[in-house]
């Protein structure tokens, strides 16, 4: 599954001057050549998931929160046609009229709520129909988000991230954050049915019509020294380097264990860690070689990949996404994908029974 986040080019910008979606624009462009160009390297009709802002801050920058609903109209149709997966995206971006900023607001559970209710009333209301799939934003996630997902009737949520640490509240990237983005270091690598009372944990109702499934995790080689250490994944050089330049601090670290959490990103504590078509990949094939070996080692293979529009907003990501698809055209393993759907790969799977039958 390519999990597609349909979102304005920038995360934050003046309310008089809102993001371009410049990313969305392209792939409006071109996603009929790259769904032909998957069909034919798996040998099977390829469909997307794409999951859209519909939240406040599309609601304040926009004038409406189906705006990309409604500026993108004719590609959604033609997405649904082709049997693409459709959703809601909602992240927690909160106006401050004072400071005349946004933040990240993940502490206030009403906020978040109102976030979450918006978003599929408005897809409902784009539509005509209420959404069956979402994606929270910030990878954050709660028991209060799942259970009212599946209040409002989704049957497949899509946003965990196994491996990935807890974010810890503060100034992040200049952005100031509340809450916490909960620690999903062990969270299950395969689709399963959450448990109400605690989301990162499987279910014992076998007859819950919610499932999750978890973006996929797995290797990340990069590019660079750089690369790994802006994604929280330190090459084994960068590691032995710092310990040598920092011995007494080293050392006072082993003695006396794990510094209390810093705001931003938490240690990483597995090997794993969200595969990303936009991280900087030593080689396209690194990048399949991960994603294979990721499939391998699970018991119900799978792929689930998400990207974001702005991927085909900037020259350098765009190059590498591009790169990274077509190294399928010589990958004799494509042919061991189906490009679908999460109700579809639930099917696939043998974790639903078919309809009908």
């Amino acid at each position: 599954m390519i999990l597609i986040d349909a979102e304005p080019d920038l995360d934050t910008f003046p309310l008089d001057d809102p993001s371009p979606w410049y990313g969305m624009e392209r792939f409006a462009e071109e996603t009929g050549r790259l769904r032909d160009s998957l069909s034919a390297r798996t040998g099977e009709a390829a469909r997307l998931c794409w999951f859209m802002r519909l939240d406040p801050q599309i609601e304040l920058a926009y004038g409406t929160p189906t705006y990309p609903a409604e500026r993108f109209g004719r590609f959604w149709d033609e997405a649904r046609g082709a049997g693409d997966a459709l959703g809601p995206h909602a992240q927690a971006w909160r106006w401050n009229d004072r400071d005349q900023t946004w933040s990240v607001e993940l502490a206030d559970r009403a906020y978040v709520e109102h976030m979450q209710e918006m978003s599929f009333d408005a897809f409902e209301t784009a539509f005509g129909e209420p959404a069956i799939y979402q994606r929270f934003g910030f990878r954050f996630m709660s028991n209060d988000v799942m259970n009212l997902a599946r209040d409002r009737g989704v049957r497949v949520d899509l946003t965990l991230e196994p491996g990935e640490p807890a974010v810890h509240p503060g100034l992040i990237a200049g952005r100031v954050w509340t809450g916490v983005v909960p620690d999903q270091t062990d969270v299950p690598r395969g689709p399963y049915q959450p448990d109400p009372t605690d989301f990162t944990r499987r279910g014992t109702d076998p007859t819950d019509p919610l499932w999750t499934f978890p973006l996929s995790s797995g290797r990340f080689v990069p590019a660079t020294t750089a690369a790994a250490t802006a994604h929280g994944v330190p090459t084994a050089t960068a590691r032995t380097l710092r310990r040598a330049r920092h011995p007494v601090k080293t050392m006072k670290r082993l003695v006396a264990g794990a510094p209390p959490p810093k705001p931003g990103l938490a240690r990483r504590r597995v090997p794993h860690s969200t595969l990303s078509v936009a991280w900087e990949w030593r080689s396209p094939a690194d990048f399949w070689d991960s994603a294979f070996a990721a499939v391998d080692d699970q018991e119900l293979p799978y792929l689930a990949l998400g990207l974001r529009t702005d991927v085909l907003a900037y020259d350098d990501r765009r190059r590498r996404f591009h790169e990274i698809m077509q190294h399928l055209e010589n990958d004799p393993r494509a042919s061991r994908l189906v490009f679908t759907t999460p109700e579809d790969a639930l099917h696939r799977l043998g974790l639903l029974e078919v309809a009908g039958s």
